[in-house]
């Protein structure tokens, strides 16, 4: 009796050990590309980061000094809430702007969405200051080769922008 269970044993595990070395792939290769735009570089920014950059842009913009209170929100559905407060109520004024940024034609490009303006600045004018220096960071981020975006991923609080060099 307990050689046929031996037997059985045996026989259960060479069952399982062949196909297991058929079926489990030892070099861990994908056949699929590398994240969602197949991008090889990354650059990721937080809210706080975005802030900081368009905090830094405004600042050649003649109403705006380092005073100014920028927060920016990034939504997991793709736009980009970007607050911007001078002064001290009532005397004060806030702009607020929601972004959407795109890849047209392999490259970054910001779309304003909606824009409410409590003065005389041109939102569009702080969306391209804002663009130009994403594009600074991305051509850094290539170190000088020429490269095409590749996706754009928004994750709550977080924006991800990918390029294939």
């Amino acid at each position: 009796m307990k050689t046929i269970l031996y037997l059985l044993l045996g026989a259960t595990a060479g069952a399982v050990g062949t196909v297991m070395f058929f079926t489990i792939d030892i070099a861990y290769e994908s056949p699929g590309r590398d994240g969602p735009g197949g991008g090889n570089a990354r650059l990721s920014l937080d809210e706080d980061a975005l802030a900081i950059i368009v905090a830094d842009q405004i600042q050649v913009l003649p109403p705006f000094d380092a005073d100014a209170a920028v927060t920016v929100r990034v939504h997991t559905h793709g736009l980009i809430d970007v607050d911007i407060g001078m002064g001290v109520a009532p005397v004060g004024t806030t702009i607020r702007m929601v972004v959407d940024p795109e890849v047209v034609d392999g490259q970054l490009e910001l779309v304003l969405v909606r824009a409410e303006v409590g003065g005389l600045i041109a939102p569009r004018e702080i969306t391209r200051l804002i663009e130009q220096q994403l594009h600074e960071q991305l051509e850094a981020l290539a170190a000088g080769f020429e490269y095409r975006l590749t996706s754009i991923i928004t994750t709550d609080r977080r924006l991800t922008l990918e390029i294939q060099i």
